[in-house]
This record gives structure tokens, sequence and C-alpha cells, in this order.
């Protein structure tokens, strides 16, 4: 099992603590940096109005909605992942929809490296040399697919 929590102070970063499952062990705990990235006011504007546009909202709903403070910045990762080999998977924000960036620990929380894939595809399971990927078509039809992973970039 693998749990990342923000950290505040000294900086921007993200605590990772693994943890044996079946022991109940910490295998590791460790800090990592990351490059804050902002959100933009205009999705922070269109998130507000879709909300506004509820049906049946009462108007405590809606001036709540109206008053409701957004983060300024969006979360360093948005996933995470445990490998059928214990490395941890984690799937940054890259603040781009048509692809997904993943860092890759090692089971003892070193950086392997990182992957980026295109957004239509997602992890079923993953190792350090393996994907199992659900991917989706234009049509929304879903197949499985299998690949080897090569060398991991930094």
């Amino acid at each position: 099992m693998a749990i990342v929590e923000p950290e505040s102070r000294g900086g921007p970063s993200y605590q990772v603590t693994a943890i044996r499952g079946d022991r109940g062990d910490t295998l590791f705990s460790k800090r990592y940096s990351f490059q804050p990235i902002a959100i933009p006011a205009r999705v922070i504007d269109s998130t507000r109005q879709e909300k506004l546009r509820q049906p049946g909202l009462s108007p405590a709903m809606k001036s709540g909605y109206q008053a409701l403070k957004y983060p300024s910045h969006y979360p360093p990762i948005r996933r995470v992942l445990v490998g059928i080999d214990g490395t941890i998977w984690l799937q940054e924000e890259n603040g781009r929809t048509a692809s997904r960036r993943w860092i890759v620990l090692s089971a003892s929380g070193a950086r392997l490296g990182s992957i980026e894939v295109p957004a239509h595809v997602g992890f079923g399971a993953v190792s350090r040399t393996r994907l199992w990927t659900i991917e989706s078509d234009a049509d929304g039809v879903q197949s499985i697919g299998q690949y080897r992973v090569g060398k991991l970039g930094r």
C-alpha cells in the first residue's frame, strides 16, 4: 500500500509512505519535491458555473457555490498505483489533457524514472518491466493491451 500526502513546509512537496500490507511494516517514507501548476481562472470559473447550473439548487446552495474558494494550484499527484513487483507509480498533474505522466519509484522509494502515455490509456496493472492497459478509442470502445517498459526517462 502507498499513501501520498501533500506537505506545506520546506517548499512544494509531497510525502510518499509505502506500507507492507500483510504485516503493516513501513517500507519507506520519503519526501519528493514538485513544480506547482496553477489552475487557470477560466477552469475555476467554468467549474463554478457548471455547479450553479445544476437543476433544483436552493438559494443557500447557490450562495455557497458562489462563495466557494477554489485552490490556486492543482494537487501534485492524481493517482497512485502499486505495481505487482512493489514499484510505486504516481500519476503527476501535468496540466494537460492529451497525455499523462507517471513517476516510477522502486520498492525502496528510489526514483527509477518516468513515463508519459496518451490520456486514453489507463493502467490495469503495472510493474517495472510491463504495463497492462485498458485503452479507449474515439468511439469509446475499450481494448486490453500489454506493453514492455523500456528505459524510463528522467
